[in-house]
């Protein structure tokens, strides 16, 4: 079953807060024209890094195409009435989120979630929007069962796709959105954040906004209990290994492997399986793609470039499989 993800709370906000995304002000000016000319169309395709401002992106545009408040559409939304807290807050139900379980999306869900509520009169609002995210991961299957959705859509219904790699989807997908750029944060946007995390020392911030290279999710990784220390020791890891020549690679790598292996267990805490079920996860989405031996060796390297935080060429392709940055 696709996971629809809560939000934390944002709290009541004002109509300048409500589409203050830090980093993407054209994202943002192309997504309030829209709306304020009445063209939203009935696809999106957010196109950027994930995690640099696409959900709240998508959960103001809900907002404002179901904001009762508002005198016109240029003023919405609102910000502080019910539909507005309810659909900030991950809430209302107007506004979907859908994550994939596992490695890919599965044609399952897109026919038995995403279609099926795509096609259902709305309990409430005027629009449904409904966010797809990591839309990249759908696999052949998945996104063909999905065309239908694109190609007829149901009335009132606005679809919002994050894309990391647009090169992953099939052209007759993304010829069907309309694309909006977003892109990673800059340094004073994430330096910003840090000190909204608690990084205190000065010298530990700077690290941390360095190493997030544009990411406020790799940041708020360092910024977690421990964080910055893991940095330190694996960019120790890496200058020693620079240092001291190929004597040193043996030592390195098990050093390396180490942390993989615990970025894994902590991944698998937080998707609340063990580390047996994140393997097998890993297989059972490969093993549902047309090309079982093809679907396994991106699976797999998708998966330990999102743990390593690598870039990981597949062969015979211009385009890399790039992981989460989470080592920096």
């Amino acid at each position: 079953m696709t996971a629809v993800t809560a939000a934390p709370a944002l709290g009541t906000l004002d109509p300048v807060d409500a589409w203050a995304v830090p980093g993407q002000e054209r994202a943002v000016a192309v997504l309030r024209g829209a709306v304020a000319r009445q063209e939203v169309g009935h696809a999106w395709a957010f196109v950027g890094p994930a995690g640099v401002g696409q959900e709240q992106a998508a959960r103001a545009l809900a907002a404002a195409l179901n904001c009762p408040v508002a005198a016109t559409p240029a003023d919405a939304p609102c910000g502080v009435c019910d539909v507005c807290d309810r659909t900030f807050r991950g809430a209302h139900p107007a506004s979907w989120e859908f994550s994939p379980v596992g490695a890919f999306h599965r044609i399952d869900d897109v026919r038995d979630q995403w279609l099926a509520t795509a096609f259902r009169t709305a309990a409430e609002g005027r629009f449904k929007v409904l966010r797809i995210i990591d839309a990249d991961r759908l696999n052949e299957a998945a996104a063909n069962a999905f065309l239908k959705g694109l190609e007829e859509p149901p009335a009132n219904t606005v679809w919002v796709l994050d894309i990391a790699d647009p090169d992953e989807l099939p052209d007759t997908i993304l010829s069907r959105c309309r694309v909006v750029t977003f892109l990673p944060w800059r340094p004073a946007e994430l330096e910003a954040e840090a000190v909204r995390l608690g990084l205190a020392d000065p010298t530990d911030r700077a690290l941390a906004v360095r190493a997030a290279t544009g990411s406020p999710v790799a940041l708020r990784r360092f910024a977690a209990p421990g964080g910055v220390d893991a940095l330190r020791r694996h960019r120790a890891v890496l200058g020693e290994l620079r240092d001291r020549g190929p004597g040193f690679a043996l030592v390195a790598a098990r050093a390396l492997d180490d942390e993989v292996k615990q970025r894994l267990r902590v991944r698998a805490a937080e998707n609340g399986r063990s580390m047996e079920s994140e393997v097998r996860a890993i297989l059972t989405e490969a093993m549902r793609d047309h090309d079982p031996a093809e679907g396994l060796f991106t699976a797999l390297l998708a998966r330990v470039g999102e743990l390593g935080g690598v870039e990981l060429e597949l062969p015979e392709r211009r385009t890399p499989v790039r992981g989460a940055d989470l080592a920096a």
